[in-house]
Formats: structure tokens, sequence, C-alpha cells
């Protein structure tokens, strides 16, 4: 098993540096609704549950137990009021869908798109075996995804962090000129079919094919589960950052001066309303999103959604 890579860093991760991810899990707290909630300052609400509460028992009722908690089957069957004790739910399945399609190997100044989401599925996922619930992972690539069911055992996620590993190493060698890639929607219809029930969905991806269709399936999936997106996006989808360019389909190749024409205002416009339909869309469902970028380290960007927790 090669856990190596002979790429920069920048472009490709290695085993190794994915493992070393589980240092910076300790800013992330994805067991508390607040936090969840802090995290979307400035953006909108959260429908997040948080740990829910699983049945415990039931016994008689006694002065000044809380009498919605009554259970009235038991207690027309005995004659004797009962009520249902509840304790906090010890563990929440953890999905974490990530995207190492063609359209992540891209980045114009540091790291591409696939290394980040990456870097932050590990340091995400280091973090859920951390609080003790299980972890598994869809990592999704142009024509096939992998699943790896949820446990909560170290052996399971050093199995999904090499499936990472794997398929972000294997995007270099691909063609991506005309890549057969199948849509995030198709990669969302599939996790429904897993059946998955009070589970905490992450999904990490650019969501380039994002169809306002997307949304119907995120709140079938958020009926019954928890869902977080997490976006990355590259600085150059918003601005082009010099006048020329040399712009080429990998046979063809074409010089483009842009310095006379409005042409970067015009394409700076066009992403942002890109941007903010997404996120109007998103916000019609009350899912979370979180933004990433390939120009600063995940680890600070990590720290600085969860800065205090």
């Amino acid at each position: 098993m090669n856990k190596g890579t002979s790429y920069q860093p920048e472009v490709c991760v290695s085993f190794d540096d994915l493992v070393l991810q589980q240092e910076f899990a300790a800013f992330v707290n994805l067991s508390s609704r607040q936090a969840i909630k802090n995290v979307l300052t400035g953006r909108h609400g959260s429908k997040l549950r948080g740990r829910g509460l699983d049945f415990d028992q039931v016994r008689k009722y006694v002065r000044g137990d809380d009498v919605r908690n009554i259970d009235w089957k038991v207690t027309a069957r005995t004659q004797t009021t009962h009520i249902k004790e509840f304790c906090e739910e010890r563990e929440r399945p953890v999905l974490l869908i990530i995207d190492q399609s063609s359209s992540m190997f891209f980045g114009s100044e540091r790291y591409l798109k696939s290394v980040i989401a990456a870097r932050l599925a590990a340091i995400l996922g280091y973090r859920v075996l951390k609080d003790g619930d299980r972890v598994g992972a869809m990592i999704l690539k142009d024509q096939e995804a992998v699943y790896i069911k949820p446990a909560n055992n170290r052996k399971n996620w050093l199995h999904i962090l090499q499936e990472i590993h794997e398929a972000n190493n294997e995007l270099p060698g691909k063609d991506h000129k005309n890549p057969e890639t199948a849509t995030i929607q198709n990669w969302l219809e599939k996790v429904q079919q897993l059946k998955t029930q009070n589970y905490l969905i992450i999904a990490i991806s650019d969501f380039l094919y994002y169809r306002p269709t997307v949304k119907e399936v995120l709140l079938s999936l958020a009926k019954h589960n928890d869902v977080i997106l997490a976006k990355v996006n590259d600085r150059l989808e918003f601005a082009m950052q010099q006048d020329r360019w040399v712009l080429s389909d990998g046979e063809f190749q074409s010089n483009f001066n842009g310095k006379d024409s409005d042409i970067h205002r015009k394409y700076a416009a066009i992403t942002k309303e890109s941007l903010d339909r997404f996120e109007a869309e998103l916000a019609q469902t009350g899912i979370p999103l979180m933004l990433f970028n390939t120009t600063d380290d995940v680890d600070k960007q990590v720290h600085k959604h969860f800065a205090g927790y």
C-alpha cells in the first residue's frame, strides 16, 4: 500500500498528511447545536438538532415531574400515573461526503480545491472519533462513489483516509477536458438510498454542478438528519487578477487582453450572483453553509469558523 505521494502537498495529499490533520481537530465542536449556530453568525439560521434524547425507562410519577412526559398508555394499563424518562443521546453517526471529482482539481494560487476538501474531511473525521461517534464517508469521483459505513474504530477511519488519499492522487492522471462527471445531485440521491436516520451529514464540494433541484434532495435528507454544506471556492472564480491571459483547452490556445474592457467587472458580477443564488437557495432550507477557500491553510479556516469552540 503506497501511502506517499510524488506531488507537491498543495496539489495532492499524502496519507501521512491526512493523519497529521488530527492535531487540528480540537478547533471543532460538532456535538453542540449552539456551536454550529455560532459558526453561521451573519448568515442564516440553523435547523440542526444537535444531540437528541434517547428513551431510558418508565417509572411512577412523583410530585414535581414534568406532566408532559406522562406515559398515558402505561398509566391507563396500571391505573397509576407513570412518566417516561430520557437520557442524552450517546452517539450520532456522521457521514462525510467528500468531492474528489474533476471540478475539484483546480486552484489558481496555492492549494487545489481537492486538497482543501480532503484535509477538511480529515479534521472533521478526527473530531467525530474524539467525540466517540461513528464516522463514515462517501468519496465522490467522476463516475463512481466509494461508500464506507460509519464506525467508531481506528481501522475503519484509516480505511476512509486511505480511500480519500487514493481518490485525490488519481486526479492528476485524469483527462479533465471532457470528464464524464456525475452531478452532486446524483451523489446526494445515492445518500438518500442509504436510509440514514438522525445522522449528521457534512458535504464538502465546490458545488460547481449545483442545480436548484438539489435543494429538494437536501430537504429530503434534512427531514431525518442534520445537514451541513462546506463549499470550497477559488479566488479566480470571483475576480480575474491580471489583465493578460493565455486560455487553452489543452489543444488550442488564445491570448486574452482584458485591460481595456469591462469583462473583469462582468465576470465578478456573474460569479457573485451565482454564489448569492446558491446561498439564497440554502437559506430557504435552513441548511448551514460554511465557505472555504484555496488560499489559506485549512486548519486556520477551521479555527476561524469555530472560534471559541
